[in-house]
């Protein structure tokens, strides 16, 4: 079984191809026109070809994922519960946004429909700050207003 070449691999081998095919077209075989058919199609194409596969491999070694964010463009709700566990049940639209791609905007605008729908609580702090509870996220020890403790 014939293993698949790398793209520096197959650059190099269209580049001696050219060397090799150039070489008998202008000092061999004095120009002759149907030299130039290996020239191309064994030599500039597969070193063009080479060049781009490697340029490619080259770039997707240089990606390099963060720091377990979920920043994948799926649902924004399945988004804001992965960081609600993540975080024991406890969020606010910053740091949604911040975790997410999804805008401080559009975060409380999906927090908003989540406590709409009864999913999670809301709660406004001394401080101002707005606070998301998902009671299921929430270690048991935790105590806040209106919350029963058994």
């Amino acid at each position: 079984m014939a293993r698949k070449k790398k793209g520096l691999e197959e650059f190099i081998s269209g580049l001696s191809m050219i060397f090799v095919f150039g070489f008998l077209y202008f000092f061999v075989f004095h120009r002759a026109w149907w030299m130039l058919f290996p020239l191309v199609f064994a030599g500039i194409l597969p070193a063009v070809q080479g060049f781009l596969r490697y340029i490619g491999e080259r770039d997707s070694r240089q990606r390099i994922p963060e720091n377990n964010k979920p920043r994948s463009p799926g649902d924004p709700e399945k988004i804001i519960l992965r960081l609600a566990r993540k975080l024991e049940g406890r969020v606010t639209p910053a740091l949604v946004a911040i975790e997410s791609d999804l805008s401080i905007e559009k975060a409380e605008e999906v927090l908003q429909n989540l406590v709409k729908r009864g999913f999670t609580s809301m709660e406004v702090r001394d401080n101002g700050t707005i606070e998301y509870f998902f009671e299921e996220f929430l270690p048991p020890s935790t105590d806040r207003p209106g919350l029963l403790n058994s």
